[in-house]
């Protein structure tokens, strides 16, 4: 289930909050597999924004916590 860039998901956090985020980056764009870039690197399956307590911040996770909208 690939996620587009700019597409909007569901991220589901450990304690199973849910949470809407839209992806910024995705591991698959890279050669080497992984976000790499400048000023953001990880060895994670996607980037995304999400808005918490009214500030946006910019996360990393795994396909696995992602739902796509239906």
């Amino acid at each position: 289930m690939p996620l587009e860039v700019g597409q909007k998901a569901i991220f589901t956090l450990p304690n199973g909050k849910q949470e809407e985020v839209t992806i910024l980056k995705r591991a698959i764009d890279y050669e080497k597999g992984y976000i790499d870039e400048f000023n953001v690197k990880g060895n994670f399956d996607y980037f995304v924004s999400v808005i918490r307590n009214s500030k946006t911040e910019q996360i990393f996770c795994n396909e696995s916590e992602l739902t796509q909208y239906e």
